[in-house]
């Protein structure tokens, strides 16, 4: 299934003025005396034809001013595939990592593959920070990490993977199910496993899990409802054994934050050591190095959480959602905040349209409004505008800025950006809905049912004893009874 994919630029007003001159601009015949009159039927037949001339020149101008689909610009990538292939793409800098259920492909910036590795999935689940992807079979129990020089390792368990992530340097952070169980497991860029600990479901429920950028900390947000009140858990801990041994029990658990009657869905390390711990409700923005009042700062939105991601420059990018019962100070619905590592606002944005997604960049955050895409930055200040007159499952800002990447779910091209770009190739009357997850982000969850960033499964935690002392969740490393 072939479908194409057009870029239309809209003209400024001085080439719709260019435009009028040439089409408007007739050429009147020379005026020569002649012994009889012109008959007064061609009189009336040429006043038609010029009136008709105008009359279309006039709508040429005024489409030319209202769409802005006249000028095509050519496509820089283009790539085609099968529907049934469920191909993802993730980007760095040059690079494309373009996945499907039987290969991944690294794409540079001409579109050029330059190597090819082939598995097969049944439902792929990719994720990447900086320069490394890692993938996954949705209920599979693999994964395996890539960086642009093409396969780094791969791991192969008994049990499904729960939820893994995966930081530049190839570090790759998993946990399984074990039985009844959970199993956490860390590996090194070469593949080699560094770290391992069990948990039991009345500690709670492992939610998101994300490494740092350093690979020296990890983070594991956990779910309890076993008590009176909904808890989220964010527990830190040192990966390396001279770090461990220094815990006070010597399991590598040195910190946790305790968060009430919330659910946890996304965490993620920043560049200079913090994490960003995401909610339902609320945003906690945590220094896991230091401990006290100063630790951890928790925004309340007040409203529920629509979409939300984190920035390569270490923003969150979330928007507002409809208002919590009985919340005061509520923001209204459809705004999109940007807060820095630190919880400071610095942006705050609302679009013209319904917010649909949102999808990270550097730093900038594309925002999906139906078929409408706006790249806006972090600090403030639109960067492009883009139509899709077709299906789109995202729209990347690519190589910086000034281009993008479009994904459909038969065909991806990657084109120049600009103000009021229209690809728009295709004749389905589908509306991206926002119900696909942003595949882009650095962890993932693949319960059955469930797609990247969502919640997990949570009816056999009914089943379990109550756990009403619960504070943190440390698990048994390996060695330990």
């Amino acid at each position: 299934m072939d479908e194409d994919i057009n870029v239309s630029v809209q003209p400024d007003d001085q080439g719709a003025d260019e435009y009028k001159d040439e089409n408007m601009t007739a050429e009147r015949p020379a005026v020569r005396r002649k012994k009889h009159r012109t008959p007064p039927g061609n009189t009336v037949l040429i006043i038609i034809i010029l009136l008709i001339l105008a009359a279309i020149a006039a709508a040429v101008i005024l489409l030319s001013q209202n769409d802005d689909s006249k000028t095509e610009a050519a496509e820089i990538i283009s790539r085609d595939y099968e529907l049934s292939s469920r191909a993802d793409f993730y980007t760095y800098g040059e690079n494309i990592f373009f996945s499907t259920k039987d290969s991944m492909r690294l794409l540079d910036r001409k579109g050029s593959e330059k190597w090819v590795d082939s598995y097969t999935m049944m439902a792929p689940v990719m994720l990447g920070d900086k320069n490394v992807a890692a993938l996954s079979d949705k209920n599979g129990s693999s994964v395996r990490v890539y960086n642009e020089a093409g396969l780094m390792y791969s791991v192969a368990l008994s049990e499904p993977v729960v939820t893994f992530a995966v930081n530049g340097t190839g570090c790759l952070a998993l946990i399984s199910e074990q039985g009844s169980n959970y199993e956490l497991a860390v590996y090194d860029g070469s593949g080699q496993k560094i770290y391992g600990g069990s948990y039991v479901p009345r500690d709670g429920i492992p939610m998101a899990i994300d490494v740092s950028d350093d690979g020296k900390m990890l983070a594991v947000s956990f779910m309890n409802i076993s008590g009176l009140y909904m808890q989220s858990n964010v527990t830190f801990y040192y990966i390396s054994s001279a770090d461990t041994s220094d815990t006070p029990s010597g399991g590598g658990m040195f910190t946790s934050v305790l968060c009430e009657d919330c659910m946890p869905f996304m965490l993620r390390f920043t560049a200079d050591g913090r994490c960003v711990a995401l909610m339902d409700d609320r945003a906690v923005f945590i220094d896991p190095t230091v401990n006290g009042d100063t630790q951890k700062t928790e925004v309340p939105f007040n409203n529920r959480i629509s979409y939300a991601c984190v920035n390569g420059d270490g923003t969150l990018a979330a928007v507002m959602g409809e208002p919590v019962l009985n919340a005061s100070d509520t923001a209204e619905a459809n705004t999109v905040l940007w807060y820095n590592s630190k919880g400071e606002k610095v942006n705050e944005y609302m679009p013209g349209k319904t917010v649909t997604g949102l999808f990270p960049g550097q730093d900038v955050t594309v925002i999906g409004m139906g078929r409408s895409f706006e790249a806006y930055k972090t600090k403030g200040g639109s960067v492009w505008t883009c139509t899709v007159h077709q299906d789109t499952t995202k729209v990347l800002a690519y190589n910086g800025s000034d281009k993008i990447l479009a994904v459909t779910p038969v065909k991806a091209v990657v084109v120049k950006a600009g103000k009021g770009n229209n690809i728009i190739g295709g004749t389905s009357d589908g509306v991206y809905d926002g119900t696909d997850e942003d595949t882009q982000e650095s962890t993932a969850t693949l319960p059955e049912g469930n797609d990247s960033g969502t919640e997990a499964e949570t009816e056999e935690i009914h089943t379990e004893e109550p756990s009403s002392e619960q504070e943190s969740a440390e698990p048994k490393t390996e060695g330990e009874s």
